[in-house]
């Protein structure tokens, strides 16, 4: 939780997308397939209460790009829209 929570505070110190998503990517490297999995829903959601209207400023495109390039996805392979979302 150390290494997630020093992230947060880096990405969010940032405004520059390009810094956001190296040190997102980067902290999605040091994790499990388990844990990255979690992490990525953790940073895609809103992780504040509700009465708290802080928020974390990374979009899908800050995710995808992370991913994709620690799974070293080209670029014309990306997908350009997030994938519809499941309700369980």
């Amino acid at each position: 939780m150390e290494a997630f929570a020093r992230t947060g505070e880096a990405i969010r110190a940032t405004t520059s997308k390009l810094e956001k998503t190296r040190l997102l990517g980067e902290y999605f490297a040091s994790l499990d397939d388990e844990t990255l999995a979690l992490a990525a829903v953790y940073f895609a959601a809103r992780p504040f209460a509700d009465r708290d209207q802080r928020k974390l400023n990374l979009g899908y495109a800050v995710i995808r790009n992370a991913v994709c390039e620690l799974a070293h996805v080209d670029d014309a392979r990306r997908p350009h829209a997030p994938p519809a979302h499941v309700v369980a």
